[in-house]
């Protein structure tokens, strides 16, 4: 069952282009694929404007529920809806801008191209002119800080431009939510934190569900998090109360070069090397040792804690 934060607000008070309040919202979503195994358990989920992070394993049913939020995807129990309709329905989908981790495209247009193309190949006639889509095309650039760059081919460009270029491809169709699947892969820290500029402006006005590894990403930008285990929906919620679920369990202590190699990097959190040996954290219910103390819990303590990875000698809960 999906913890959710009682005291977290997951609806907003910013308004969709019809005047309604802006929700993105799964009943009993779940998808079950040929042979039985789930990619995502039945799940009661809310999304409202700004950035939310998501969270999970390889394998967890991160890219089958972006999937199916974007509608590009069948559930095979309950529905996805943004502001109570169905995200399956065409006219739906187009107010949602999805960007897998990688994205198909001609290498040999260029920026600009790649642009006017995805306006001019988008259902139902977005800009009543020409005039008018090619300044979308020329806001989006400079939003995504392409307009430099936006006359090279694609494929001379670098894997932060291209990322840059599938957030781009998505806003082009002015989309009420952005789902990003790891945006900042591979990413140098510039980068890095471009991208999260882009999203975060995005996210003002919109929903934005961000898929990453990098929890440093979520703490920077997102106001709430979903974490996936093994195909369900293990939280939601604030980053507060997701980094709660380490309190009690963390501990820290200094620890000779010798006795730092009877754990073994495997059950270990952390280990900082100091002059006279390591710093050590660790994950466990019960102090490792009397030298050890509790610490207060990060991010990353309480979202190892919640979903629990195995690890050699049961240090990690």
């Amino acid at each position: 069952m999906c913890k959710i934060d009682a005291n977290f607000p997951f609806r907003s008070l910013v308004l969709s282009a019809g005047g309604t309040q802006m929700n993105l919202s799964a009943s009993k979503l779940g998808k079950r694929y040929y042979g039985g195994e789930w990619g995502l358990r039945p799940a009661e989920l809310h999304f409202g404007p700004g950035m939310h992070g998501l969270l999970g394993p390889n394998g967890a049913g991160k890219t089958t529920l972006m999937r199916l939020l974007a509608g590009l995807l069948r559930p095979t129990t309950g529905r996805a809806e943004l502001d109570g309709l169905d995200v399956i329905h065409p006219r739906q989908r187009q107010r949602i801008g999805y960007v897998p981790q990688t994205f198909q495209m001609y290498p040999s247009l260029t920026g600009r191209e790649w642009l006017m193309h995805r306006v001019q190949s988008s259902p139902g006639k977005l800009f009543p002119s020409r005039r008018q889509a090619l300044e979308q095309v020329e806001k989006i650039l400079l939003d995504v800080n392409l307009t430099s760059q936006a006359d090279r081919p694609a494929r001379t460009y670098s894997t932060g431009m291209m990322k840059r270029l599938g957030i781009a491809q998505a806003m082009i169709i002015n989309p009420d939510v952005i789902i990003v699947d790891e945006p900042t892969a591979g990413l140098d820290p510039e980068e890095r934190l471009r991208l999260r500029n882009v999203l975060a402006e995005a996210s003002l006005t919109r929903i934005v569900l961000l898929s990453t590894h990098i929890l440093s990403d979520i703490e920077a930008s997102c106001g709430s998090v979903l974490v996936l285990k093994e195909g369900t929906a293990a939280y939601q919620g604030s980053l507060a109360g997701l980094a709660s679920f380490g309190e009690g369990k963390v501990w820290t202590w200094e620890a000779a070069q010798d006795e730092w190699r009877r754990y073994g990097p495997s059950r270990l959190m952390s280990a900082r090397r100091t002059e006279e040996g390591f710093i050590c954290r660790t994950l466990a219910e019960e102090p490792p040792n009397r030298y050890a103390r509790l610490s207060e819990p990060t991010l990353e303590d309480g979202y190892m804690a919640l979903i629990g990875l195995p690890s050699e000698g049961g240090a990690f809960l």
